[in-house]
């Protein structure tokens, strides 16, 4: 059997659910290339209540977050919002900004990361 992409799993449930959702934490970080840690759970803020799956051995959680840091703003925005909270205000760099320049689209990095 094939391994679920369990980023599409989420992304699918929370669709389903009219939620919108960012990755939070590891996951964040992991995709905006500052952590390659992986971890064997899934956690995304999400405008829906507290909810978690598991799929194999792997868990999906929805954890509820205040709608403003998800709402009207493209995926991207959301995923470094979530880091940049993940890392906290202490921990952000002139390496950081570094790294999350190659990462985004020079619309993004003109709001973000002048």
């Amino acid at each position: 059997n094939a391994v679920p992409d369990y980023n599409e799993v989420a992304y699918e449930i929370a669709k389903r659910r009219k939620w919108i959702i960012a990755p939070t934490g590891e996951r964040s970080l992991n995709l905006l290339g500052l952590s390659r840690q992986v971890s064997n759970c899934y956690i995304f803020a999400s405008t829906g209540p507290y909810r978690q799956y598991k799929i194999n051995n792997i868990t999906i959680v929805f954890k509820r977050c205040k709608a403003n840091e998800l709402i009207d703003c493209c995926n991207e925005t959301r995923i470094l919002i979530q880091g940049l909270k993940t890392l906290g205000k202490d921990n952000i760099n002139k390496d950081t900004i570094l790294q999350l320049k190659k990462q985004f689209n020079p619309k993004i990095k003109k709001i973000f990361l002048i």
